[in-house]
């Protein structure tokens, strides 16, 4: 993000966000050449049949956009366009966007607690372990607030 959006096109990310996202921290893998290690990753998506505001998140924000074809009762319904971002890229957005969120601001605020985490232990010996163990601890938390705002139903 070379330069921040204006407050209102935050604000307007943010509505966006609470009615068409999500925020969690998910297990992956990381790694380069033959080397893979389990991590858990901050990652926040938010998805909608309009590609626009899609975009334009890609385009103030970074991360990564892909389409899926969509049906409903086996008939093809409009395609799925679906923005992500992860870490540090994650991170940004949802600090950007803090200040105007109703819905998921706590999800965000558990999230961004999680990032700092990573970013504080990131490169210290042995800190890759306590990022699996606090990791695991932290997408339970916001499973369970998902859970809570959905009335208790999982998805």
């Amino acid at each position: 993000m070379s330069v921040a959006p204006p407050d209102t096109q935050l604000a307007y990310y943010a509505g966006f966000f609470d009615g068409e996202g999500s925020v969690g921290v998910y297990i992956g893998k990381q790694g380069h050449h033959s080397i893979v290690n389990k991590a858990y990753r901050l990652s926040v998506t938010v998805s909608n049949n309009d590609p626009s505001v899609i975009m334009q998140l890609f385009t103030d924000f970074g991360g990564t956009v892909r389409t899926v074809a969509n049906q409903w009762q086996g008939k093809r319904t409009a395609d799925m366009h679906i923005w992500a971002a992860q870490g540090k890229t994650a991170e940004a957005f949802l600090i950007a966007v803090l200040p105007y969120l109703r819905v998921k601001r706590q999800q965000a605020e558990v999230a961004l607690e999680y990032q700092q985490l990573v970013n504080t232990v990131r490169g210290r010996r042995l800190g890759m372990a306590r990022i699996l163990d606090r990791g695991r601890e932290y997408s339970e938390k916001l499973k369970e607030m998902k859970m809570v705002y959905r009335g208790g139903v999982p998805n």
